[in-house]
């Protein structure tokens, strides 16, 4: 796999949100005037392959400052980087002290993979989006209720594709993307929006109709200090795609066990062995077509694992145990044999002891 040098990655942008509670919108008298480049970054301290630093940008305290070009307020940001030993991908936690209102904040992956699509996975599987909508050209002349947007959620990760590279990006925090740029190369990750009213009326990006009752909403401001953790991921295939997101999302957990439990929620193991294998697999799935979902106890016996098709092609499944296909609810079963799934086909398979 070749390298390639990415720039600019992360830069931070601050943006006018004119909108509410149900939509952002753009104000287009008031342009984007606040990024990270204009920032001195602070304490920057690197230790191996993990580096910290701090950062404030000076913004805009509200709209109407930011109409006035105005930047009374201090946005202090604080960031910390992982590299990880084992795998490409750097972890990322964001720790804002926000002091303004009608703003939104995104950092800036730039990919260099000029996109057409761009590619994001939902509760069951993967969907593709276009990332530009002609639509835009002439929404009000074709008496559009809202400006068309390309602004969409993600279940927990979002990636671009191009011939020989992906580009990633995991989250378990805000769940909201766009892919940006003139070449629409660039995912912008939202960290928040604050907005001030539940509803507003006459929008630029939705014009004329009331959305709701223009009652404030203080919750919504975001007037606090908050965390964000997200991950930049260079996959070499779809497949690494999903087991970086799966293993970011839901980590390894391990805990020691007590002589003496006091607290309900600890497992008991009964009179199970202590004495266990240094190695061992339930199963193992030996193409990269699909995501598991679950892996769990059966309803009746057994157990039982879901997979969602993240594309066309066969499950292989290697295992001692005898396995069969089943149903939602377990009730219905089939002779397992290797056949062809489509795209996001939820597939349920039954294991029990031979």
């Amino acid at each position: 796999m070749k390298s390639h040098n990415y720039k600019n990655i992360l830069e931070i942008i601050d943006e006018v949100d004119a909108g509410d509670s149900y939509d952002y919108s753009t104000d287009s008298k008031i342009p984007v005037i606040s990024n990270s480049r204009k920032c001195n970054i602070q304490d920057l301290n690197i230790c191996g392959r993990i580096a910290r630093y701090k950062l404030e940008m000076q913004i805009p305290k509200n709209i109407n400052e930011r109409a006035k070009k105005k930047h009374t307020s201090k946005l202090k940001i604080s960031v910390s980087l992982e590299l990880s030993a084992i795998k490409p991908v750097l972890n990322v936690k964001f720790t804002i002290q926000n002091t303004a209102v009608d703003h939104r904040l995104r950092v800036l992956v730039p990919t260099d993979i000029p996109s057409i699509n761009s590619y994001a996975d939902q509760t069951f599987g993967t969907i593709c989006r276009p990332t530009y909508l002609p639509s835009i050209k002439n929404w009000k002349e074709s008496k559009w209720s809202e400006k068309p947007r390309t602004i969409e959620p993600m279940q927990s990760l979002v990636y671009l594709k191009g011939k020989n590279r992906i580009v990633e990006l995991i989250t378990d925090s805000v769940k909201e993307y766009q892919i940006i740029g003139d070449k629409k190369d660039t995912i912008a990750y939202t960290l928040f929006r604050s907005y001030c009213q539940m509803g507003r009326k006459d929008l630029e990006d939705r014009p004329g109709r009331e959305s709701g009752k223009e009652w404030l909403t203080p919750d919504s401001m975001l007037l606090k200090e908050m965390n964000f953790t997200f991950a930049i991921a260079f996959p070499q295939s779809v497949q690494k795609c999903v087991d970086y997101s799966n293993e970011f999302t839901t980590p390894m957990r391990a805990y020691q066990e007590a002589i003496v439990s006091t607290n309900e929620d600890e497992f008991i193991l009964g009179s199970k062995s202590e004495i266990l294998p240094p190695r061992f697999s339930a199963f193992k799935v030996k193409n990269g077509n699909s995501k598991l979902s679950i892996y769990k106890l059966g309803e009746r016996n057994g157990m039982v694992a879901r997979f969602s098709m993240i594309q066309s092609g066969s499950i292989n499944i290697e295992t001692s145990k005898k396995i069969e296909y089943t149903n939602l609810i377990e009730f219905k079963h089939e002779r397992f044999k290797e056949k062809r799934f489509p795209k996001n086909k939820i597939i349920t398979i039954k294991m029990e002891e031979k």
